[in-house]
């Protein structure tokens, strides 16, 4: 009789926690990521497993937000914002009316001339999102100050699976690729198809990552630094496009 009486009491108690543990709004499946930081620019990109709308809200901290508003449904959504200024910190939060949202978040433009400043490498990252949520969590602890991040490729073991790209890249490091700019590479995991292949493209690097250029290789001049970010799955013989523009 008392094992009667307490299960629906049991159920009374866990029931309300539920529902409210439901209304609360999840992640995005990828993202926010922040791509091709500049002083007066930066790239958004949120990447959810089925189509959603989504909204920026944006502003410098302690000013008035600014709204932009995509209502087509898509899995990919680009923001990209410009005109803004050199070395200054920015709110923004990106949302899906009350099925997402990724919280409260903060990014800082590059400053047009530093005497000093500091980046970071990261890659090889995949097969160990429990060691890559620990390097990301003491980078956003320690390291914050950071301009942007260097992607040296090997992101998920397989580039063609979407769920690999959450488990091992993109929810480890969630708070971390919502903060610090990251510049791309392409790892031999990433499993793209080499420049001037017919094949088809199975990897889902181009359609989660915005990029200059063929997005393949590409340029980046900062301050003191010239980047070179080049594609190790892509012929570099002197006869292959690759080498020509290196």
């Amino acid at each position: 009789m008392l094992f009667m009486l307490f299960i629906p009491l049991l159920a009374s108690v866990v029931a309300p926690w539920v529902a409210v543990a439901q209304d609360v709004p999840g992640p995005y499946s990828c993202g926010p990521c922040l791509l091709q930081p500049g002083t007066d620019e930066m790239t958004l990109v949120v990447d959810h497993v089925s189509p959603v709308m989504a909204t920026l809200e944006w502003g410098a901290v302690g000013e008035p937000m600014q709204r932009v508003e995509h209502s087509n449904p898509e899995r990919h959504h680009i923001f990209e914002l410009t005109g803004l200024a050199p070395g200054c910190l920015y709110s923004y939060r990106i949302s899906t009316n009350d099925q997402l949202d990724s919280g409260p978040r903060e990014f800082r433009t590059l400053p047009v001339a530093p005497e000093t400043y500091r980046i970071i490498t990261v890659g090889d990252v995949r097969s160990q999102p429990a060691e890559w949520r620990r390097v990301s969590r003491r980078i956003v602890d320690d390291e914050s100050d950071a301009l942007f991040m260097i992607g040296t490729g090997d992101y998920p073991s397989d580039g063609r699976k979407y769920p690999l790209w959450i488990l091992q890249f993109f929810r480890p490091a969630r708070d971390l690729l919502a903060r610090i700019p990251l510049w791309p590479a392409i790892g031999n995991h990433e499993a793209t198809r080499p420049a001037g292949s017919t094949m088809e493209e199975n990897s889902k690097y181009f359609s989660l990552f915005e990029l200059p250029g063929n997005e393949l290789w590409y340029r980046v001049e900062y301050h003191m630094l010239t980047l070179l970010i080049v594609d190790s799955n892509s012929h570099c013989d002197p006869s292959s496009e690759q080498y020509q523009w290196l």
